[in-house]
C-alpha cells in the first residue's frame, strides 16, 4: 500500500529517550513510499530481510548481491519512505545496508525523524545525515548506527541526494533496533547516591576536571555536575562521566557534587554525591628561567638563599647553575644575570 509523503522517505516512530546500547530487532515493520520504484524493485524489499542470510530479518549479516527482488531503487531521486512500527517502541538505532546494485543510486544526504502519531515529527538526535555508498554489484556489509533512545510508532527519513545517479535513490535493507514499551522504569541508576571516580582537580588557571563513577541503567545514563560555588558553571545534563569546568577565576577554590539520571520517560535520578573541592592554579609556567631552582617559574629570594646554603660545595647541586661541579662566584653571576626573570602566566603572577 502506497501512502503520500512528498519528496521524503518517511519512517514513523514515536519519541522518548530509551536505553543506550543495542536492544533487539523490531519485528513486523512495514513500509511505504511516494517515491515509487524502478527496475522491477519494490520498496518492501528493504524491510523484509530479502538478501540477508536465509532471507530473514536481522540486525547483522552480509546482504547478498543486488537483484530486483532484494533491493529497492526509487522512481524519483528525492522523496520519502515510511516505516510503520507494530506498536510503541523505544528505538535506539538501526542497521543499514547501502544499495549495492548500481552503487551511485545509494541514498546519501538524509535526515531521520520520529513521531508518535504519524503527523508530527522531530528530528532524531545523533542519527546519521550522510550515508555511505554501497559497492557496485557485490555483497554489502551492514553499517550500524545508534542514537539517544526515542519512543515511537513511526520513523521517517528524508532523502536529499544520492551518490550521483540522475533519477533514482535506494537502499538494500534497513532494520531497526529497539524494545517494546512496557512497565515504566522507576529505578534510578547505580550507584545511588552517586560517587566520585576521580575527585575535582585543577588542570590549569581556569579549569577544573572531575570524573563521576560510571553509572549503569538499562535505559542509559546522563550526569549533572553542580558547581556549589558558582551555579552559573553547572554542567547541565551531559552524557559522559568526565567533565571539565572552564572559564573559572584563577587561584580560586570551587566546590562540586554530582548526580546521575536514567534516560527513561521518568528520568529517575540518583542522590547527590558528597561535595569535593579544588582550587584553580594561581599561574601556569610558560617557561622556566635558567636560574629557577625550585621550578616555580621565577628567580627570587628562594634561589639566593639556596645558592648561599650550597656555597662552596661540590657535586650535583641545584645552585650549580653553570654546571662546573662547584657552587662559586660563577654561579652567583648566573643568578645575578637571571634575577627576577619570570615565565609565569598571567604576568601579574610574577608580582605576587
Amino acid at each position: 500500500m502506497k501512502r503520500s509523503a512528498l519528496g521524503v522517505i518517511s519512517l514513523f516512530v514515536v519519541a522518548t529517550l530509551l536505553p543506550v546500547g543495542r536492544a533487539a530487532l523490531i519485528p513486523d515493520v512495514s513500509v511505504s513510499s511516494s517515491m515509487l520504484a524502478a527496475a522491477g524493485t519494490e520498496v518492501h524489499n528493504i524491510i523484509n530481510g530479502s538478501g540477508l542470510p536465509g532471507d530473514i530479518r536481522a540486525l547483522s549479516g552480509t546482504h547478498a548481491r543486488a537483484t530486483k527482488d532484494n533491493v529497492w531503487a526509487s522512481g524519483y531521486k528525492y522523496g520519502s519512505v515510511i516505516f510503520y512500527l507494530p506498536g510503541l517502541y523505544r528505538v535506539n538505532g538501526m542497521t543499514l545496508w547501502p544499495y549495492n546494485g548500481y552503487s551511485i543510486i545509494s541514498a546519501r544526504d538524509v535526515k531521520w525523524y520520529y513521531s508518535t502519531n504519524g503527523k508530527d515529527y522531530i528530528q532524531i538526535p545523533g542519527a546519521p545525515v550522510l550515508l555511505p555508498q554501497g559497492p557496485a554489484g557485490a555483497a554489502v556489509e551492514p553499517v550500524y548506527y545508534t542514537w539517544p533512545p526515542v519512543q515511537a510508532t513511526h520513523l521517517r527519513v528524508d532523502i536529499y541526494s544520492n551518490w550521483g545517479h540522475p533519477s533514482n535513490s535506494g537502499f538494500a535493507e534497513i532494520q531497526f533496533d529497539g524494545a517494546a514499551v512496557g512497565v515504566p522504569d522507576t529505578n534510578p541508576p547505580q550507584p545511588n547516591p552517586m560517587t566520585w571516580a576521580v575527585a575535582p582537580a585543577a588542570t590549569g588557571i581556569s579549569e577544573i576536571t572531575m570524573t563521576a563513577s560510571t553509572a549503569t541503567d538499562e535505559n542509559g545514563v546522563q550526569y549533572y555536575f553542580a558547581n556549589l560555588t558558582d551555579s552559573a558553571h553547572d554542567s547541565g545534563w551531559v552524557n559522559e562521566p568526565e567533565w571539565t569546568d572552564t572559564g573559572l577565576a584563577r587561584n580560586t577554590l570551587y566546590e562540586y557534587k554530582v548526580k546521575a539520571r536514567d534516560c527513561s520517560d521518568q528520568y529517575n535520578e540518583t542522590g547527590w554525591s558528597d561535595a569535593r573541592s579544588a582550587a584553580t592554579l594561581s599561574f601556569e609556567c610558560l617557561e622556566y628561567p635558567v636560574a629557577d631552582m625550585n621550578s616555580d617559574g621565577r628567580v627570587d629570594m628562594f634561589e639566593l638563599v639556596q645558592l648561599g646554603s650550597e656555597w662552596g660545595l661540590m657535586g650535583q647541586l641545584s645552585a650549580d647553575l653553570n654546571g662546573d661541579g662547584v657552587v662559586d662566584m660563577g654561579d652567583l653571576l648566573e643568578l645575578a644575570a637571571g634575577w627576577l626573570a619570570c615565565g609565569r602566566f598571567p604576568f601579574e603572577a610574577c608580582l605576587e
